[in-house]
């Protein structure tokens, strides 16, 4: 069984939001200021799936007249869950629980399913609307109808149900008791994986068996014989046709090794996990997860009930490249080990404030999250921003797969994009000469590639409602030299009556280029969101612009042209930059105030 959506409404600080499971074989990560609801999103989820009695307080509510609701639509529900869950609560093979909260209520949290009501039924009224946020955040099916459909209580038998069916919710805090990780438990990730490694033993391993055997035979000792004929014979001069026997049974491992077991960590002096320091106590955690993915890969046993992990901020005390592994550890277990296999593979959500934690070709897997008049708001791209047969789509992740620092987009207030490094590194300057401090503003710019790799990102900032800057170049497209009369050729200095026709079919060919480059900026421009986006060309491109307004000489052959520009804008006075560039920073740094105010 998996998510694919979840609707929170009137918890804390969130008003009523939907969140989808695009990719369920890869990692949802949270991303957003501190103070934005991240947490509150995973702590709805914690609430859901601990079936807790608990009161719930005023800070809970975001509106204390109102309810609270989560909904989770689940789905790939396997035999063994359709028979336990009953085929009445299903929806066209799909699951919706919904779990409602009340203030000051002796009912506490209230579960119901939904499902087609029967004749002579009656449950709690449906109504679709409802739950709609808008276009792309629905999380009913469309096949569900407010006249057939209605809430019935207490699906399964809501404790049996959750305890049960439903899959098991690890939730791994920011702030988190190590020790309670280490416990040998049925219902976190260090017990799951002692679990599959008692399974694989127990039928393989000669230690094991041989324990078993010698702890059933312990039944045929005399002593137990003779206690085993003493009590028949007693309860016979009672009851006559009755008799008594106590046996030893083959042991349970798991409930052996959860009795009396324990962990340490061991450096100069031997202590408890939660008496190290915090670096190290979350180094623990991580392991847990890389061994997880590990024994993932080689488990040959399925579980009934797949895991789902909540995880606050997991690159806390990890360096930036084991946050790298950590990311494909977590990805590992999202896939199932290396199967691609839903029916083995776990769901995973975590917060985030690390780029080493997201990539941008999981577009769709990123929610973007901030608050907005006091209200946590979520955006997340629910559609594919490359049509089925985009030839853009292979080399935009080939383009982004060797740079990671792309991925500081979705940790921006706004975005600049530029063609390439030249522009990167020269506008970078260009802001500290105007006092525009890019990184205290949470301003990035992403090199994109090339213009023609542009629109993806455009793309991905439309759909995700970050604010952004495109610069691009014009590109004007050049005249081709026709004239009949006999003329010296521009290119090879011959004298022909026409262009030569070498050197004629190379300017086609480059004004070809030029050609397709004009249409590209038109293409780029009806791709930009005018509510949240801005479009710069510059005459005749960025070097020429600099050349016009400024000393800037471009580099001599063999030399690089982004150092160039970086020690050129580096080194030069304000008044030595190109006018119509500072501009569009200024603009940039205008609406930056603007927002503030």
């Amino acid at each position: 069984m998996k998510i694919r959506k979840i609707y929170i409404k009137n918890f804390r600080s969130i008003k009523k939001e939907i969140i989808n499971f695009n990719n369920p074989l890869y990692p949802l990560s949270l991303v957003g200021e501190n103070n934005v609801g991240k947490t509150n999103i995973l702590k709805a989820l914690d609430l859901f799936f601990s079936n807790t009695a608990r009161d719930l307080t005023k800070d809970d509510f975001l509106n204390p007249e109102d309810d609270m609701e989560v909904v989770i639509r689940f789905y790939n529900l396997n035999k063994w869950e359709k028979i336990n869950i009953g085929e009445a609560n299903l929806i066209d093979e799909e699951l919706y629980v919904k779990q409602v909260g009340k203030l000051n209520s002796k009912d506490k949290l209230k579960y119901f399913s939904l499902r087609v009501k029967k004749e002579g039924e009656s449950g709690s009224e449906f109504i679709k609307s409802n739950y709609e946020i808008s276009k792309n955040k629905f999380i009913f099916s469309e096949k569900i109808e407010n006249c057939n459909h209605q809430w019935f209580p207490n699906p399964a038998g809501a404790s049996n149900f959750l305890s049960g069916f439903l899959p098991e919710f690890l939730y791994v805090s920011a702030i988190d008791d190590v020790d309670n990780e280490l416990k040998i438990k049925t219902n976190n990730l260090f017990g799951e994986i002692i679990s599959k490694i008692i399974k694989k033993l127990e039928g393989s391993n000669e230690t094991i068996r041989e324990i078993k055997k010698n702890l059933e035979d312990l039944s045929n000792l005399p002593e137990i014989k003779d206690l085993n004929q003493s009590l028949t014979k007693e309860l016979q001069s009672i009851f006559q046709n009755i008799s008594f026997n106590f046996e030893i049974t083959s042991p349970d491992f798991f409930k052996i090794i959860q009795d009396y077991s324990e962990s340490s960590i061991e450096d100069e002096i031997k202590t408890k996990p939660k008496l190290k320091g915090e670096g190290v106590q979350r180094a623990i955690i991580y392991s847990i997860f890389k061994v997880y993915s590990e024994v993932l890969i080689k488990a040959d046993v399925e579980r009934e009930r797949s895991l789902i992990f909540a995880i606050e901020e997991p690159e806390l005390y990890l360096h930036p490249h084991k946050q790298k592994v950590f990311l494909e550890a977590l990805k590992t277990i999202a896939r199932g080990g290396e199967t691609n296999d839903l029916d083995k593979s776990d769901q995973i959500l975590y917060t985030t404030h690390s780029p080493n934690l997201v990539e941008i070709k999981e577009y769709g897997s990123v929610l973007i999250i901030k608050k907005e008049g006091g209200e946590t708001a979520i955006n997340q791209i629910n559609e594919k921003i490359f049509g089925g047969g985009d030839k853009d789509k292979e080399e935009f992740k080939l383009a982004i797969e060797f740079d990671p620092e792309r991925n500081s987009l979705f940790f921006a207030k706004e975005v600049i994009l530029v063609e390439g490094d030249t522009e990167k590194v020269s506008i970078k300057e260009m802001a500290d000469k105007i006092d525009l401090n890019l990184d205290y503003n949470n301003i990035s710019i992403v090199e994109c590639g090339g213009k023609n790799k542009t629109r993806p990102f455009i793309r991905i900032l439309n759909g995700l409602q970050i604010p952004y800057t495109v610069i691009i170049d014009e590109d004007p497209v050049k005249t081709i030299f026709t004239e009949e009369i006999f003329v010296e050729c521009d290119n090879c200095k011959k004298k022909v009556k026409y262009m030569c026709e070498e050197c004629n079919e190379r300017i086609k060919s480059k004004n070809k280029e030029s050609k397709s480059s004009n249409d590209l900026n038109e293409i780029i421009k009806k791709e930009i969101n005018e509510e949240i986006g801005d479009l710069n060309i510059l005459s005749p491109d960025f070097e020429g612009v600099c050349q016009k307004e400024c000393s800037y000489k471009t580099p001599g052959h063999g030399q690089s042209k982004p150092f160039n520009a970086y020690n050129y804008f580096k080194n030069c006075q304000k008044e030595d930059m190109p006018k119509t560039i500072i501009e569009i920073i200024e603009d940039i740094k205008e609406n930056l105030t603007d927002n503030v105010a």
